[in-house]
């Protein structure tokens, strides 16, 4: 006989981070949403040491849906950390990511899941048009062309952050606990099947993105780093032409000096060349440094997130006894 399959079940993963004034409104959205799914839906909300009322709302949405459940983090460690405790958490079938701030129309996780059940391991949401600051657009295209040029060829041309993706996706993501990188990034490198669904995405419903700048920075560090080898291999390029370049103006300056008489160049000169040469030898130390300071990260075996508390999940089984 044949085992059958696992009858398919959806648990939406919600990081977040002070979003009190979006949570009721999301979750009965949610509720509406899941009535119409032929399947069990958990709600794991995630919270990322909020600081406002965000942990006593979802207590009481607790008390009145257990659908709900909550992993509290001890503090902030970053939205990837958070949706990969949602992953460690989850445990339907399918699983997806959700953004409490309504950006993402719930609504939408009906396309996704049926694409879902069509074979695809991996549906993301496909952004044709965003209701965003026109800087942040432009951050957002410049890191999903590097991320398609550098890492993954597969990497949506407009990027996403609402997938659904299947138990083997995630037990392949979750094998490996790597820090600063992206959980994203780590779905779509396993390979799996995929397909997408568009979308428009739209303004924030209330409250304020704690998307920031610096962290959108060191989110394209770590993506480029964990990724990609082009940087390494820019400093080895870089590092050729340069000594190319010293050693042809070097055999210029001596073919001038024996043929022409010419007197070699003097102090402005040599400091173009030392403070152009220092600068892109401190440059490359940068690069080694990123590289070798996520390596010591690794190296440390620091978990990428601490709870304080979990709460609507099942306590786990006690270790077995000695033989």
């Amino acid at each position: 006989m044949t085992a059958t399959a696992p009858r398919p079940s959806l648990s939406i993963v919600i990081p977040l981070l002070n979003e009190a004034e979006n949570l009721e409104a999301l979750h009965a959205r949610l509720g509406e949403v899941a009535a119409t799914l032929d399947r069990p839906v958990e709600l794991v909300f995630v919270d990322d040491g909020s600081t406002d009322d965000s942990f006593k709302v979802l207590l009481a949405l607790r008390a009145k849906d257990p659908r709900v459940h909550v992993v509290r983090f001890t503090r902030n460690f970053g939205s990837h950390s958070a949706v990969l405790a949602g992953f460690r958490f989850a445990t339907s079938t399918h699983v997806t990511v959700l953004a409490a701030d309504l950006q993402d129309p719930p609504e939408l996780l009906r396309e996704l899941v049926r694409a879902a059940d069509q074979g695809s391991d991996i549906v993301w949401a496909s952004r044709t048009k965003r209701d965003e600051p026109w800087l942040g657009l432009q951050f957002s295209k410049l890191y999903n062309r590097l991320m398609r040029w550098m890492a993954l060829p597969n990497w949506p041309r407009e990027g996403f952050d609402f997938v659904v993706a299947s138990r083997r996706v995630l037990d392949v993501v979750l094998a490996h606990d790597e820090r600063n990188t992206s959980i994203f990034a780590r779905i779509l490198w396993t390979g799996f099947p995929q397909t997408s669904v568009p979308f428009e995405r739209s303004a924030r419903r209330a409250g304020r993105s704690k998307w920031t700048f610096a962290k959108k920075v060191k989110l394209a560090i770590d993506s480029a780093v964990s990724f990609s080898f082009l940087p390494i291999r820019f400093m080895s390029i870089l590092g050729l032409v340069f000594a190319s370049l010293g050693g042809l103006y070097a055999a210029i300056t001596v073919a001038r000096r024996i043929f022409l008489g010419n007197p070699v160049e003097g102090w402005a000169s040599l400091m173009v060349v030392t403070l152009v040469l220092g600068g892109v030898q401190l440059m490359m130390l940068g690069i080694v440094g990123e590289y070798l300071w996520r390596a010591l990260d690794e190296a440390r075996g620091r978990p990428s997130f601490v709870v304080a508390e979990s709460i609507g999940f099942e306590p786990p089984a006690p270790p077995a006894p000695p033989p």
